[in-house]
């Protein structure tokens, strides 16, 4: 596995990548189901082969993805538009409790579809986001974020919402730098990349990157 190459070019070692592993992989799935098509407009309801298409992750994908995660004891994780999909998040709200993890169901206030366009997770007990995206948190329960970090960036750095951990390292993307002092204040090794193509297309880094573990 070879570093990227912005990686290397601002010195990070191959041990800060891999921390002792011959590879690294983060499994993510966005179960977007129907919200891609509702984004750009109801009438597509109407179609219902289109409809159907779009439930049969939901409905069929979902269950098996999470059947071989528990089968290989494989943590992942899962991305749900609020836009549409509470069904769907109530579908995969018992298979995450199994696993010993305690569940909220989360509104999207604006219109993003992804939670994870707002707020991700930096380490254990701190989130990286913006105030909309902690609002939504905030309005589910106060419990969510007890003794919980809270890096809150300004609007005007959206993108750098979502970051990737890997080893010892967090990487942002580049262009943002006030998001980059706040978490170099709490003593995070940061590393910049240029993203600034798949920001355009609501992408994050933890949309593109596959680490394993």
């Amino acid at each position: 596995m070879r570093l990227h190459p912005d990686l290397r070019r601002v010195g990070v070692p191959v041990d800060a990548w891999l921390d002792g592993a011959a590879a690294r992989v983060c499994l993510t799935f966005d179960v977007d189901a129907e919200s891609n098509l509702l984004s750009r407009g109801e009438h597509y309801l109407e179609h219902l082969s289109t409809v159907s298409h779009q439930q049969y992750g939901q409905r069929v994908g979902v269950p098996r993805i999470l059947a071989v995660l528990r089968r290989h004891d494989v943590p992942a994780t899962f991305f749900v538009p609020g836009i549409t999909n509470e069904a769907g998040a109530r579908q995969l709200a018992p298979a995450v409790e199994t696993l010993g993890y305690r569940v909220w169901l989360c509104p999207v206030t604006d219109a993003r579809l992804h939670f994870a366009s707002a707020v991700t997770v930096v380490v254990p007990r701190r989130l990286i986001g913006t105030a909309v995206g902690f609002a939504d948190l905030d309005a589910v329960s106060p419990d969510i974020l007890a003794g919980v970090d809270r890096v809150l960036i300004p609007d005007e750095e959206l993108p750098a919402h979502n970051v990737l951990r890997v080893g010892r390292t967090v990487i942002v993307p580049a262009g943002n730098p006030i998001a980059v002092g706040l978490l170099r204040e709490r003593g995070e090794s940061v590393v910049e990349v240029e993203y600034d193509q798949f920001t355009r297309a609501d992408a994050g880094l933890t949309c593109l990157v596959g680490l394993v573990h």
